[in-house]
């Protein structure tokens, strides 16, 4: 037996010859036990795995290294993972951790999410395409989170997805995916920074805060703002003015809305804002005051008001507009604790409601004597003029004559004139004012004298009358003639420096009277039927009986205020010449007197009630 010693391993050959280790090695390179063609010297790497040889086909994934250049392949794509954590390894730009842009229908970064649904809350994102969601599903499947629906609108939050409870309004963020506006609760189109009503709200019980907002159709007197303009949803003229019969409905309302308070209530005709009780009435027929403060009527009737002051046989009642104000004069017994005294009140504006006058008042008297019937107002350009004539004792007759005019809506005082006459008596019956082109004329009738000086001159004239005089008023067209009517017979009389004497035609158509006034262009008689008008034009006012009487025309319409002999107070207006149409006034009280003044912006009414003066105004 032969021993042969190879590395280590001792072979004995019995029987065989001799190998040597050369020979030996050249052998098993050359061995090809798996039968693959390839030796292991010729590089197989597993002599017994037939699929494992040089140059053979990697396969990968199959626990063999086929090629023989360094095991199996398990990254196909060569992006670092293997099949165990690459979800497809034949794409290296799919791995874990990989960039993942979200909808490509690509799972990218390989995790069990869905590539439709970011923020893992079931819902796939609002927009995605139906055929490409299947797709991607088909490939990468639905991943861990169950699929609950569509229309996520904001797919990076958890908590935003289609029907999410308790969606709050206001913070900017649309969590149940409704599609409304975060700033619009009530859907109607205005968001909360300009809608009043978003919610529903205790301001407005009512109201759906649908049908609120700016631009709206707001119906009135429900009681809801509904166009949002926090205005007085009881005013539907805008007058300032609450509607008749809401008056409780509107503090209600205004108490919720905080809706300013209105002027006052009780509008009888909230469509019209020339109609509320503080209107100026105008004499169309259409009731603007609303009756008045109460009164009757035919929708003209006017209320007359004396604004608290205290009168005691007021009379002599005369009135004027000079330079945007309007003046009322009288004389009285008693005013507010003054006796004999001649009071001025002054209107700066034509108004119909209760209340004390603009104007300071100015008072003239000659205390301790009752003043005597002569009292005027006349204006001459803008100065007013006033004129009182008294009988004095000793034989003299008092005359004050005075002119103001008009600062800051004020009377204001800028001359005052005193002079007597001889020859003066118990009473001065009559006294009036006339103007030339640089003098006044200062006429009075007394007892059976008619007097008449000159200003400022003060050049005088007096004449005896045959009879008493029962009135006496300057000419409407010449300042140097008057007319005096006695008992008998009315008479023009002309004055020259220092001669009275009788003068001109019959005057008033031959007929007697008993009250005489001028007004303006205008000399105002009353006779025994009728109250006649001479002038610029002449007419009959008024076709009765009257106890006092004044007439103003303005651009073709007269305007005459009668206090009738039944007790009643009318005005008479229209067209001159043509019949006039009348309103009953209805004071409550007896009228005595009466005065007319008017401007472009309204007409003065006055009348002596009860011995009190009171006024009122037409608006034109």
């Amino acid at each position: 037996m032969q021993r042969v010693g190879l590395g280590g391993l001792v072979v004995l050959l019995a029987g065989c010859p001799y190998v040597s280790r050369g020979e030996l090695e050249a052998q098993l390179d050359r061995a090809d036990e798996d039968g693959d063609g390839v030796s292991v010297g010729d590089g197989d790497c597993a002599d017994d795995e037939p699929n494992a040889f040089p140059g053979n086909e990697e396969v990968p994934y199959d626990g063999i290294d086929n090629d023989c250049v360094g095991g199996d392949l398990v990254d196909v794509d060569g992006d670092g993972h293997d099949i165990d954590t690459d979800c497809d390894d034949n794409d290296a730009s799919v791995f874990p951790a990989a960039v993942d842009e979200p909808y490509d229908g690509v799972n990218a970064d390989c995790r069990e999410g869905h590539d439709y649904d970011q923020d893992g809350d079931g819902y796939l994102v609002a927009g995605a395409d139906p055929d490409e969601v299947a797709a991607y599903e088909a490939v990468w499947g639905t991943g861990t989170t169950p699929v609950l629906g569509t229309g996520d609108c904001n797919d990076l939050n958890r908590q935003v997805y289609p029907g999410a409870p308790d969606d709050v309004w206001y913070d900017g963020v649309d969590t149940d995916c409704d599609g409304a506006d975060d700033y619009d609760a009530d859907g109607d189109g205005v968001p909360l920074a300009d809608d009043c009503l978003d919610q529903a709200d205790a301001s407005e019980p009512d109201a759906d805060p649908a049908e609120v907002y700016p631009g709206a159709d707001d119906i009135l007197y429900d009681g809801i703002d509904a166009d949002c303009a926090r205005d007085n949803d009881f005013d539907g003229d805008g007058d300032g003015w609450v509607a008749s019969g809401y008056t409780e409905a509107f503090d209600d309302y205004a108490t919720r809305l905080g809706i300013p308070n209105p002027r006052s209530y009780d509008d009888c005709d909230d469509a019209d804002a020339t109609v509320h009780p503080e209107a100026l009435e105008l004499l169309d027929g259409v009731n603007q005051d609303c009756g008045g403060g109460g009164l009757p009527g035919d929708g003209d009737a006017l209320a007359l008001y004396e604004g608290g002051l205290s009168w005691s046989g007021a009379r002599q009642l005369r009135a004027a507009a000079v330079d945007g104000l309007y003046v009322a004069g009288a004389l009285a017994d008693d005013w507010n604790g003054v006796s004999d005294a001649a009071v001025l009140l002054g209107f700066a504006a034509p108004y119909a409601f209760e209340g004390l006058p603009d104007q300071p008042l100015e008072i003239h008297q000659q205390p301790g004597e009752a003043l005597d019937e002569a009292f005027q107002l006349a204006v001459d350009a803008d100065t007013l003029h006033v004129l009182t004539v008294d009988a004095r004792d000793f034989g003299t007759t008092s005359t004050h004559a005075l002119q103001y005019e008009v600062d800051a809506e004020a009377l204001v005082s800028v001359d005052d004139t005193r002079f007597s006459f001889a020859g003066g008596s118990s009473e001065v019956l009559g006294g009036d004012i006339a103007f030339g082109d640089d003098e006044r004329f200062v006429w009075s009738c007394r007892d059976q004298a008619l007097q008449v000086s000159e200003l400022p001159a003060q050049v005088s004239a007096v004449a005896q009358l045959t009879e008493t005089a029962v009135a006496c008023a300057a000419s409407p067209d010449d300042p140097t003639v008057a007319l005096v009517c006695t008992d008998t017979a009315c008479t023009w009389w002309g004055y020259t420096p220092g001669l009275l004497a009788p003068v001109g035609p019959t005057p008033l158509d031959g007929e007697l009277a008993w009250s005489l006034r001028t007004h303006g262009s205008l000399l105002v008689a009353i006779t025994n039927d009728a109250v006649r008008v001479e002038g610029a034009e002449s007419f009959v006012a008024y076709d009765g009986e009257a106890i006092a009487a004044d007439v103003v025309v303005d651009g073709g319409v007269a305007y005459a205020l009668v206090a009738t002999a039944s007790g009643g107070l009318e005005l008479h207006h229209g067209k001159v010449g043509a019949i006039l149409e009348v309103v009953d006034l209805l004071p409550a009280g007896v009228v005595s007197d009466v005065a007319l003044s008017i401007d472009a912006r309204g007409l003065m009414v006055l009348a002596v009630v009860d011995d009190a003066v009171q006024w009122g105004f037409y608006g034109r």
